[in-house]
């Protein structure tokens, strides 16, 4: 995986050995989605500050604050290389995110729109906030790497990391519009479109990549709409008779089509 970015090298074996310490972490965690012990957010945070427990033990060379040193040793390769890492980082607590909420949602006796509310509108502030800089953080690292030309195509890490980070982004979207909560709508908006491209970009050689541009299309041009709805014209008849911008059943439809993105479409892109 890593013969681009100087395989062999010390680093680069540690930064391999710590990704499958992570992943093995991971998977633990994840076997543990068969009920919930507490109530659904509890359970998010144990499982976050499980996953963390990686990052407090990870060398301190090895975090993205010390690739902002001026006298590093380490290679543009190996830099990449901890990116990657990060970004698996990352993408593993979208993924528990994501398992934790399709779980609570299919497990829920009366699965409907209402379900949707008792997710989307009991959610603690942290837990929107948290994931939410975790989908900006995630797609900033992506946008990063493929600006400086480190992206390849059938990186499937960086092609299930860009797909997670839309997801999560059109999530957090949706959720703004449809709760009180506050984000920055904007900057996720072109993080989504940068990180389109690059999902574009990979599937020109990758069908997997291809399928997921598929699947989120038609709910990242919604939420386009959104967007442009939420910023109306202010001459416009409706803008001045005060009428709702945002259809709340329209984004709760979109709520619904993406937890069947991240949770059963996502597996058919390899069928």
């Amino acid at each position: 995986m890593f013969e681009e970015y100087g395989a062999g090298s010390s680093t680069v074996n540690t930064i391999q050995s710590q990704m499958a310490k992570m992943v093995l972490l991971a998977v633990e965690e994840y076997k543990k989605i068969t009920q919930l012990r507490s109530d659904l957010w509890t359970e998010i945070h144990r499982g976050s500050d499980s996953l963390n427990n990686w990052l407090r033990e990870l060398p301190a060379s090895l975090h993205l604050s010390a690739l902002g040193e001026t006298d590093t040793d380490l290679t543009p390769q190996q830099v990449t290389a901890i990116y990657l890492m990060h970004t698996l980082f990352i993408d593993t607590h979208l993924l528990l995110y994501f398992r934790f909420i399709d779980f609570s949602y299919r497990s829920d006796a009366n699965a409907d729109g209402l379900a949707i509310e008792r997710i989307f509108l009991d959610m603690p502030h942290s837990i929107f906030s948290t994931y939410t800089e975790f989908s900006i953080q995630l797609a900033r690292i992506i946008a990063l790497l493929y600006d400086q030309e480190k992206v390849f195509a059938r990186c499937w890490m960086v092609i299930h990391a860009t797909f997670d980070a839309m997801s999560m982004m059109l999530l957090s979207v949706c959720q703004t519009y449809y709760t009180s909560y506050e984000s920055d709508i904007p900057q996720m908006m072109n993080l989504l479109d940068s990180c389109f491209r690059v999902l574009r970009f990979c599937s020109e050689s990758d069908f997997v990549a291809s399928r997921f541009v598929d699947m989120l299309t038609p709910t990242f041009f919604d939420v386009q709409s959104f967007d442009r709805l939420h910023e109306p014209d202010r001459m416009s008849i409706s803008y001045v008779l005060n009428i709702e911008q945002v259809d709340q059943a329209a984004i709760r439809h979109t709520l619904c089509q993406l937890l069947e993105i991240i949770s059963i479409e996502r597996h058919k892109a390899w069928i």
